[in-house]
């Protein structure tokens, strides 16, 4: 006759399913930590386990710690240090004075144009077609230096941003090598990807060529609205109070747009967090049933969720402000235009479009400065957020000149004089008032349950 044995080991989904109630006994000191007592299906029960000893009054057992994220406008030590790794000012100047160049070329080739065009009413045709050899001649020149200018600022951009780039990945690999343990428990890897892709993305690839175009549609608009304001002379005036209200507009829609993408930065943080998480542990996921998966399963839509409701946010507020920009602009034109109908018995041809071509071009130069400026504040997030871990607390230096005697150690005894030790400096100790004498040549051994310390007090030595 065959013996029935008694299962040892029970399925997962009998252990642990979800009718299981967790009971904790309460106990009336506070200096001591028990595990839970699981109820299960079966005659058994796994009493509680004494683990070591914690100070209550702490709140900081946490130890994965919130992401910060800063508020307000970026910071001007953030514009400066990018800036130094770019170049620092003779970048700067160089820009400026290549960007004033570029821009000269560019209007003279156009003032050029139109001197040529309002000469064919004061010669014969003939005479006309003899000078326009001439006319190309100068006009082509024109264009080829605006396009050597245009050249050369490019390669300068493209140069200083892989400098500040490159400058930048190395500090933040630098300093992340050189961070004490602590800084890899609390904060967790998908964060510190998002450091190395999300914005090193952005400073690679967006920052250097944002700046690029700023100053390329301010130049343009100074040079425009220069023009504009030399040929309608006073009623000019009309047009600076929609400036004025274009500044307001854009310093308005600025202040959202950057705690936007700073909101956007830090829920794409945890959503990348959770799936690293999930695909490091699918088997232990797996492994709980389906009660742990669904439960993953609504902490990735939930990460998903919040994560896209910053991105409906960024959508709303960008719609909000090309509706001003474009009821303004049409503002700016109606203006140009009036002013030049006013003026069209002082005004040659070649002179009316060249400023109502310069008209078009305040219009979406401004429109341009002030979402590409927006785009800046938004884009200096990420040197912000580098800049956060190249300035955490490093590791102390692996060799210290005349911390250790070259005499040590002269014999091989160890003394523990009332140590106590703690991992970080909020968290209870792990060993307290420890006191003993091992001497030289003893063969000692450390027995003790698990979470008595035995690690730690190896770790103390060091």
């Amino acid at each position: 006759m065959r013996e029935i044995y008694p299962i040892l080991v029970t399925p997962l989904d009998l252990r642990f399913n979800n009718e299981e109630v967790i009971e904790m006994e309460r106990r009336l000191t506070n200096h001591w930590v028990e595990s839970p007592k699981i109820s299960s299906p079966l005659q058994c029960t796994y009493g509680p386990d004494l683990y070591t000893p914690r100070d209550m009054s702490l709140d900081s057992g946490k130890l994965v710690v919130e992401e910060e994220r800063e508020e307000g406008r970026v910071s001007k030590t953030v514009f400066y240090a990018y800036f130094s790794t770019a170049g620092g000012w003779p970048l700067i100047i160089s820009l400026l004075f290549i960007y004033s160049i570029w821009q000269t070329f560019f209007l003279l080739g156009d003032l050029y144009l139109g001197f040529w065009t309002n000469t064919a009413s004061s010669v014969t045709p003939k005479e006309f077609q003899d000078s326009a050899k001439g006319y190309l001649t100068v006009y082509a020149l024109l264009a080829v230096g605006t396009a050597i200018m245009l050249v050369v600022r490019l390669v300068i951009v493209a140069g200083a941003g892989m400098k500040a780039s490159r400058t930048l990945f190395e500090k933040l690999t630098y300093s992340l090598l050189h961070a004490p343990m602590q800084f890899f428990d609390m904060n967790p890897l998908g964060r510190i990807l998002n450091r190395y892709t999300d914005d090193m993305s952005h400073i690679d690839n967006a920052l250097p060529w944002s700046f690029s175009y700023f100053l390329s549609t301010f130049f343009s608009l100074l040079f425009a609205f220069g023009t504009t304001v030399v040929v309608i002379q006073h009623l000019s005036i009309f047009i600076l109070p929609l400036i004025f209200t274009y500044y307001k507009v854009g310093a308005f829609y600025i202040l959202p747009v950057r705690e936007i993408e700073r909101l956007t930065k830090t829920t794409r943080s945890p959503l990348m967090i959770h799936i690293s998480e999930s695909i490091e542990g699918a088997v232990v996921v797996r492994g709980f049933g389906l009660k742990q998966l669904h439960r993953f399963q609504r902490q990735h839509q939930s990460n998903v969720d919040l994560n896209n409701e910053v991105v409906l946010a960024s959508k709303l507020v960008n719609q909000w402000f090309a509706f001003r920009m474009q009821f303004i602009s049409a503002m700016i034109l109606l203006v140009a235009g009036l002013s030049l109908v006013y003026l069209h018995n002082y005004l040659t041809p070649g002179l009316i479009g060249l400023v109502f071509n310069y008209g078009l071009q305040i219009t979406s130069n401004l429109e341009g400065m002030v979402t590409v400026w927006s785009e800046i504040e938004v884009g200096m997030v990420s040197p912000e957020r580098i800049a956060e871990y190249t300035n955490i607390q490093q590791e102390a230096p692996r060799h210290i000149p005349g911390a250790v005697s070259s005499q040590w150690p002269t014999a091989g005894s160890l003394t523990f004089d009332n140590v106590s030790f703690r991992y970080k400096p909020n968290d209870p100790l792990v060993l307290k008032d420890l006191n003993f004498h091992i001497n030289a040549g003893e063969k000692i051994g450390i027995v003790g349950r698990t979470g008595a310390g035995k690690s730690s007090l190896t770790m103390a030595l060091f």
